[in-house]
């Protein structure tokens, strides 16, 4: 091989190593739901939200139940910046519950005035039996996975 292959060959190596590590990069990134989750732990409560709504509108059933709490409890619990609303808590837990999350079920049963130990299903809440999780209105989600 003569100069110019070696230099052709050599820019090629470093383009895929660039390629490469910039996939890497991609990978390692921070998800919306992340940075929603860093901002919730560390008490920036109006950030999260604005993150969570992101993820949410995305179809994360996971981030719309999270909201339905924070609205459910407002400023009491999350700070000026997140105010209460129940109508909101309500529209983003029906989001959730249609995505299959119970806990988002079990809360609309609640907000409507259904017995606590009801489920969501496609025909409204239904009664189950008394065993299972105990869930409350007065313990949101403290810790987000």
């Amino acid at each position: 091989m003569h100069g110019g292959a070696h230099a052709i060959q050599f820019v090629t190596r470093v383009m895929a190593l660039f390629l490469l590590a910039s996939a890497f990069r991609l990978c390692l990134a921070e998800t919306p739901m992340d940075q929603a989750r860093k901002d919730y732990r560390e008490g920036r409560y109006g950030q999260a939200l604005s993150k969570f709504k992101h993820s949410a509108a995305q179809g994360d059933s996971s981030a719309q139940e999270i909201i339905g709490f924070m609205y459910l409890h407002g400023a009491a619990l999350y700070g000026a910046e997140v105010a209460q609303d129940r109508d909101q808590a309500i529209y983003w837990f029906e989001r959730a519950a249609h995505g299959g999350r119970e806990v988002a079920q079990h809360m609309l049963c609640v907000l409507r005035g259904r017995p606590a130990n009801t489920v969501v299903d496609r025909a409204g809440c239904t009664t189950v039996s008394a065993k299972g999780t105990n869930l409350s209105l007065s313990a949101p989600p403290r810790s987000i996975r």
